[in-house]
């Protein structure tokens, strides 16, 4: 069964690591490292009742070691949420569950206690900062998650789609700005002709109905190997209800990118993202709202507050482009042929 670095807790409403919230109940000698069997029958059933799944809100927390040491050479301690016969309680859609019925590509978790450099502690001291001052109430974190899942529950698509289809859709995608003139029928009286570009751009053109679809899709930078490995998933969320709120974030993490002193490597992005993403959900994403909030925590005093770093957030939009380009290629592939398909289709038009 998977193990979750936080859960919620419903008696403090917020989201707590297992080392915090064991604080948090006067467990002062409490460590990451600490041995379990220290860990009384009370509080424990106090974490079966009180501690829920961040994400789909299932009950029946346990405390479990991990069997690993981390960079410290401490072996963490994880939330585990098991029903009381011992199988996983959490919901099939769930990305933490045992057998989800689905995972999620599109979206990535985000742990802000694993970031050190100085651009990773800018983003966590952010977010201490909106939790200690009020911007942020501390079950916005969840909400989000759980909001997000439910979104997913409701827009599942199956994917269908050929990997050898791939090359026709960009044969035609390559060609969506063309008038259709460069090899014009005019052309096959040229001695010299390349017979073979000629042949596969009418292929390209003859389904004027696919070539007007394609025309409105966005897959500029997607490469074809990303979609390739997106097609090991049978299916996939629906990001595309979200694409309002992805070029929203997207303008917004712009504009702070454009305006910090900090170097936000790949790593760092991706806790920006999680950052910025919740300031957008919690102002009903809102850029003029989420940016006046941005700035107003910015400038708000410091604090000593760590809660920050027991927290699990997440980016809905980690592969949004990637997962949006192959749900519009699955959307037309009723009309794409196969690279067998073309090859016969050339053999056939140079008779």
């Amino acid at each position: 069964m998977r193990m979750s670095p936080s859960g919620f807790s419903l008696k403090y409403g917020k989201e707590v690591s297992p080392v915090h919230y064991l604080t948090l109940l006067g467990e002062n000698t409490i460590s990451h490292n600490m041995p379990l069997d220290k860990v009384n029958c009370e509080t424990r059933d106090t974490v079966f009742e009180d501690i829920i799944c961040p994400e789909c809100g299932a009950h029946g927390a346990r405390l479990v070691a991990s069997n690993h040491l981390d960079a410290n050479l401490q072996r963490q301690i994880y939330f585990r949420f098991v029903t009381e016969q011992g199988d996983d309680a959490h919901d099939r859609h769930c990305e933490l569950a045992d057998s989800a019925t689905y995972a999620d590509p599109s979206a990535s978790a985000v742990d802000f206690s694993q970031y050190r450099t100085a651009a990773g502690q800018f983003v966590v001291a952010q977010l201490a900062k909106a939790l200690s001052h009020g911007f942020i109430p501390h079950h916005a974190l969840t909400h989000f998650r759980r909001w997000h899942t439910d979104l997913k529950v409701n827009h599942l698509v199956g994917v269908e789609l050929d990997p050898a289809m791939l090359y026709h859709y960009f044969l035609v995608y390559s060609r969506r700005h063309d008038d259709g003139m460069y090899f014009h029928p005019k052309m096959l009286e040229l001695p010299n002709l390349d017979i073979d570009k000629f042949v596969i751009d009418r292929i390209a053109r003859e389904d004027t109905s696919l070539y007007k679809k394609i025309k409105t899709h966005d897959t500029l930078f997607v490469r074809h190997d990303d979609l390739r490995s997106l097609l090991s998933h049978t299916t996939l969320f629906d990001v595309r209800v979200l694409n309002d709120a992805f070029y929203t974030f997207s303008q917004l993490k712009s504009l702070v990118l454009a305006n910090t002193s900090h170097v936000f490597m790949a790593q760092e992005c991706k806790l920006l993202d999680a950052y910025l993403s919740l300031l957008l959900f919690v102002n009903d994403w809102c850029f003029k709202s989420a940016l006046f909030m941005y700035i107003d925590i910015v400038q708000s005093p410091s604090t000593d507050c760590r809660d920050a770093e027991n927290r699990m957030g997440f980016t809905p939009f980690s592969h949004y482009l990637k997962v949006k380009a192959l749900l519009n290629i699955n959307d037309v592939r009723h009309h794409l042929l196969t690279d067998n398909a073309i090859t016969v289709r050339k053999q056939e038009e140079k008779k």
